[in-house]
């Protein structure tokens, strides 16, 4: 018993971190508890607090849930792209992903297939182009991710 005890702290204690995915393999995915996840802390408290009550309260009149994640890393994965795919199908909620490198200087956004009718790859692409990258490129990121999300906003309401 002692040694079976042992041997489950000493896995626990390899894999604090770390998620098993749906293989059952260890994976390198943050967990996500709420709608910012601000893990490379480029967002100030109060900006995170406001970002979570718009996008809460988007959620309460839409039923669309809008999660924000920024990361410093994307290890074991090569791009941004596969990573926000994993993390968003890691997820139990979440429509529509924000995931955001300052460090890597790059930004994806993910849908889920109930809203890529309505926002498609190409628009999400058209929002940080246009919206976020400019605001980014001169230090204003809750600025940029109040504009994308603004944006986003505007085509789920057509």
């Amino acid at each position: 018993m002692n040694k079976i005890l042992l041997c489950l702290l000493f896995i626990t204690s390899f894999t604090s971190g770390q998620e098993l995915n749906q293989n059952g393999e260890i994976s390198d995915l943050p967990v996500i508890t709420q709608s910012i996840s601000d893990f490379e802390d480029i967002l100030l408290t109060h900006e995170e607090i406001i970002l979570d009550n718009i996008v809460s309260t988007y959620n309460k009149q839409k039923q669309i849930d809008i999660l924000i994640v920024t990361v410093e890393a994307i290890d074991p994965f090569e791009d941004i792209d596969s990573y926000s795919l994993n993390l968003a199908q890691s997820l139990t909620r979440g429509h529509i992903l924000i995931v955001v490198s300052k460090k890597l200087r790059v930004i994806r956004i993910q849908n889920n297939f109930d809203i890529q009718s309505q926002l498609s790859d190409e628009k999400t692409k058209n929002i940080i182009d246009s919206e976020i990258i400019p605001l980014f490129r001169e230090g204003k990121y809750f600025k940029g991710l109040m504009q994308g999300i603004t944006e986003i906003k505007k085509e789920l309401g057509k």
